[in-house]
């Protein structure tokens, strides 16, 4: 969905202005998520008196990843997108000019090689300083690239829009499958997960 809310905004063909582009962003992204992470760490120290170390390092640390509370990760993300989103502008720009169908084939196995490969259980990074662990071990929370795929999908829904719903229609019985099909193989896999953890 903000893949394709910044491509019906930003067509390929624009150009984009960034620092107000990222003005605008921090002031509806950024600031909300920062009151929302002090108002869950205000919370949970309430709840449970002594959990949340108050010092700015800590503080800072918490709102870099995003772990004031689980689901504000996806806000780290979406920043680190507004960040980084001429780069994706203009890749969507070359994949235009060159071979748009070559371009999302091969940016989908890329996503699949780089996920499986940061997420595989023997990557380790016990040998590495904090700050590199970190860094690797909180990559979900911030890292767009486990993400690209999906985003550059939503700016090719938005970029194509008509063709994209005629598409569905005419689709509409496969697309489905396909879904239910990905739901069950993902909840399938977190249930072997839990079973061999």
């Amino acid at each position: 969905m903000s893949g394709y809310g910044l491509f019906c905004q930003y067509r390929p063909e624009t150009t984009i202005a960034y620092l107000p582009f990222l003005k605008k962003r921090l002031q509806s992204v950024g600031l909300p998520y920062v009151i929302w992470s002090l108002f869950y760490l205000l919370y949970f120290s309430a709840v449970m008196p002594g959990c949340i170390n108050w010092q700015p390092a800590n503080i800072l640390f918490l709102l870099f990843y995003g772990l004031a509370c689980y689901h504000l990760y996806f806000m780290v993300i979406l920043l680190w997108f507004y960040f980084t989103f001429p780069l994706w502008h203009k890749l969507f720009s070359f994949f235009q000019n060159s071979s748009l169908k070559l371009g999302f084939i091969l940016l989908f196995l890329l996503q699949i090689v780089f996920n499986y490969w940061t997420c595989h259980p023997n990557l380790k990074s016990t040998d590495l300083p904090v700050f590199l662990q970190n860094l690797f071990n909180y990559r979900l929370n911030y890292l767009p690239l486990h993400y690209l795929f999906i985003f550059m999908s939503g700016g090719l829904a938005a970029v194509y829009y008509n063709t994209f719903i005629k598409f569905i229609i005419r689709h509409f019985t496969k697309v489905s499958v396909f879904y239910i099909f990905t739901l069950l193989f993902i909840g399938g896999q977190l249930l072997l997960l839990l079973f061999l953890s």
